[in-house]
This record gives structure tokens, sequence and C-alpha cells, in this order.
């Protein structure tokens, strides 16, 4: 199972079953493409998202956002305007 692990044991633990020596190599490729995906085509917000983000603080409701994933690939996956709420 890779739930629980760090994106490095992860990606260790794939390179290792496919015979790949280098999982660092393998993780900066992952996010290369992964920038390119979401430059060609952002994220899209759940219906209704943005207009609850910017109510919230508009009334002063603190908000979290919790993850694993490292904070440029959550910005990238947000967009600038969902991003901002979480600051």
């Amino acid at each position: 199972a890779m739930r629980g692990r760090s994106e490095r044991e992860n990606m260790e633990r794939i390179a290792a079953h496919v015979g790949l020596a280098d999982p660092d190599a393998m993780l900066a490729q992952r996010d290369q493409r992964l920038r390119e995906v979401l430059a060609e085509s952002p994220a899209r917000t759940r219906p209704g998202a943005l207009r609850l983000a910017r109510h919230l603080a508009a009334s002063g409701i603190p908000m979290a956002l919790v993850t694993s994933s490292r904070r440029e690939l959550v910005a990238a996956k947000l967009g600038p305007q969902l991003l901002e709420h979480f600051r």
C-alpha cells in the first residue's frame, strides 16, 4: 500500500517495481509533466467552491487545506483565485 508513505518512499517502491534506478528523476519528470498539463488545462474547481471560499473569507471564518502534496503542486492545482484564500 502507498497510503501513509512519503511521495519519495512511494516513488522508490515504484522505481524498484518497474526496474528503474533513479526515483528522484522520476519525481522531477512527474512534477514537470504535471505543471505542463495544468498550464495547458488548469484543474477545475468543484461547483460553488470559489464562491464558498470567498464567502468564508469575507465572513472572517478561517479555512485550512490539509494535504501531503507539496505547496507548488497544490498551487498549480488550485489556481490563483482559490489559492489566495489559503495563504
